[in-house]
């Protein structure tokens, strides 16, 4: 599973993040196995900063986490980052665990090797081909993201696109 499907399951209020909810809802129903790169940590830690950071994806928050969290000032005082990113991950750490098999994959050599090959091959960007790698290395049939960028990697592993519009194949 690719990080924007742990940051809309996380983060509600965003385009996707129902769908997103939804879908791992499904997931954690189905007693299903995720497969995710140690990437999804610090890719999720930096998507939520982001959200935080820019005035445009704040307000696609709910206006009572913005003010529980004075999200508002996330540039004037580290204490609010600290305190939205400790939740942000300590969110994630909640979710990852509440499936009935998770598996974090380490970025080991062999995972960077094809992920480089990934991006010479098929035009992929550096962290999307850290994840097809890693799916591709353990042998997973679905990598499900939120981002329709994985288009480029529909060749090497069936992208599942989980979106507002409903769950597709690319």
């Amino acid at each position: 599973m690719e990080t924007t499907i742990f940051v809309g399951a996380v983060v509600q209020g965003p385009a996707d993040s129902a769908a997103c909810l939804e879908f791992v809802d499904g997931l954690r129903d189905a007693n299903a196995q995720v497969v995710y790169s140690e990437l999804v940590r610090l890719e999720f830690a930096n998507a939520v900063a982001e959200i935080a950071r820019s005035d445009r994806r704040r307000a696609e928050l709910p206006e009572e986490m913005v003010k529980e969290y004075d999200l508002e000032n996330w540039s004037r005082d580290q204490a609010v980052r600290s305190r939205w990113l400790q939740f942000g991950m300590g969110e994630l750490d909640s979710l990852l665990g509440s499936f009935y098999v998770d598996e974090e994959v380490p970025m080991d050599d062999l995972v960077l090797g094809n992920a480089l090959d990934m991006m010479i091959e098929h035009n992929l960007r550096s962290y999307d081909a850290v994840h097809v790698a890693t799916a591709r290395l353990q042998s997973v049939r679905h990598l499900a993201t939120c981002d329709g960028a994985f288009q480029n990697a529909a060749p090497l592993t069936q992208v599942v696109l989980v979106t507002d519009g409903g769950i597709t194949g690319l």
